[in-house]
């Protein structure tokens, strides 16, 4: 995410979370808000290499409330 911003990117479309684990993980309470920030409706998709198993959701889904800033004029 960080690198896409830094290249001038504002709408992640997609992020894959991959690891090592049996099940495959979401991205934890920090990341979901980041990416909130940009795009509630970015696809997630959470991979275990070592089971094989792919799990794929919109973020809105696992993280249906994010914290929203709202700025006083």
């Amino acid at each position: 995410m960080t690198a896409m911003i830094t290249a001038g990117e504002r709408s992640p479309i997609a992020i894959a979370i991959v690891s090592d684990l049996e099940e495959p993980i979401p991205p934890c309470g920090a990341c979901r808000q980041f990416i909130a920030e940009f795009n509630q409706d970015a696809v997630i998709i959470m991979h275990s290499v070592k089971s094989g198993k792919t799990v794929v959701s919109k973020l809105n889904d696992i993280y249906p409330n994010p914290f929203r800033i709202q700025i006083l004029k």
